[in-house]
């Protein structure tokens, strides 16, 4: 099953065409993120305009995190290979953000690109262009809430840039000399969260500013992205590019088993008025321990999920209702885990301003 697995999204790869290769990537960052498992990654670009650029370029890669640690091996183009390692300082809890150090493009070659050390994209074949060897980074990750998450970091290498617009993040923008090897760049980006496992990236680094939309569940992650946006509406032989992303986990390594042993159990969600005890159609969103989105529910009265034993929060919404938010804890064997949540009416504010009391 592995092996068809890792066939099926090679021949993925060779239909389009690669961009970056890890998964806790946004579209082309890193992030501090750490998911548990054993991954095949496939990614693609293909520039819009029909100018004198990289058409094809198919990569794929093997991920992996294990506790802190973190790696990718990455065949570019089926030419080159390199390797990014990651080791997470400290998680995202409380007030703290998620912090880890890495190194990309760990090679044999001096300069590679997404399209491999031979073929070079044109927009990143720049004049005094720093060496992607050893791209050393520290970046910080922040879940603002369950809507909204925060990415910034500094690194060296494939985060620095030397083009019209992508020099201003550097620190050689204080100097008046190009320091190729120990120049450093700012990245940085923001995740939108909707239900249903969607989100909308916005994100920049020291040479192209990108945006995509993100589906992401257990097993599988997508990312559909526009790269290279300062290039639309130059008159150039540069041209922005359409990229997809593939991930598929294929083994959750700190248990040892495979994701599709996993038992899931039933959870029955009922939303009634408080004081009529009558149903009340609203919105489900089930948050794991760690703060990610599981599952989602609109529109119902009535939501059935299926769930592995643990601690989830439910946060519950409705139109004219107080939004609530319970603690759940999911149990195995027994038939179904029901929860009845009793929601109370907002209060309308009084049209006729406040009232005077006499004694």
């Amino acid at each position: 099953m592995t092996r068809l697995i890792i066939i099926s999204l090679f021949i993925i790869s060779i239909t389009t065409n690669a961009y970056q290769m890890k998964r806790e990537s946004y579209i082309d960052i890193p992030t501090a993120s750490l998911t548990q498992g054993l991954y095949v990654n496939v990614h693609s670009s293909y520039p819009i305009k029909d100018v004198n650029d990289v058409k094809f370029d198919p990569d794929f890669g093997i991920d992996f995190s294990y506790n802190k640690f973190g790696g990718t091996l990455k065949w570019y183009d089926g030419a080159d290979f390199a390797m990014d390692l990651s080791y997470q300082i400290l998680s995202d809890s409380g007030s703290s953000p998620g912090l880890s150090l890495g190194i990309s493009e760990i090679s044999t070659s001096k300069y590679i690109s997404t399209a491999g050390s031979e073929e070079v994209i044109n927009d990143e074949d720049y004049t005094d262009r720093p060496p992607e060897i050893a791209s050393a980074y520290i970046v910080g990750t922040k879940k603002i809430s369950k809507n909204f998450e925060m990415t910034l970091g500094i690194g060296r290498g494939r985060f620095v840039g030397y083009g019209p617009r992508s020099f201003v993040p550097n620190t050689d923008v204080f100097s008046d000399e190009n320091h190729e090897n120990w120049a450093l760049g700012l990245f940085g980006g923001t995740k939108i969260i909707f239900p249903n496992n969607l989100s909308f990236i916005v994100e920049a680094d020291g040479r192209d500013a990108n945006i995509g939309i993100e589906y992401q569940n257990e097993l599988v992650k997508g990312t559909l992205a526009l790269n290279k946006l300062e290039l639309f509406g130059e008159e150039s032989d540069l041209s922005p590019r359409v990229s997809l992303n593939l991930s598929y986990k294929i083994m959750d390594l700190k248990e040892g088993v495979k994701k599709e042993e996993k038992k899931e159990f039933p959870v029955v969600i009922e939303l009634i008025d408080k004081e009529s005890g009558e149903p009340v159609k609203g919105h489900t969103i089930i948050i794991d321990k760690k703060g990610d989105t599981v599952k989602a529910s609109a529109f119902k009265d009535i939501h059935s999920f299926s769930l592995e034993p643990g601690m989830y929060t439910s946060h519950i919404s409705a139109t004219d209702y107080v939004d609530k938010k319970i603690e759940m804890a999911v149990k195995g064997g027994i038939s179904e885990n029901l929860y009845t949540i009793e929601l109370s009416k907002k209060e309308i504010p009084k049209k006729n301003g406040y009232s005077k009391r006499f004694g």
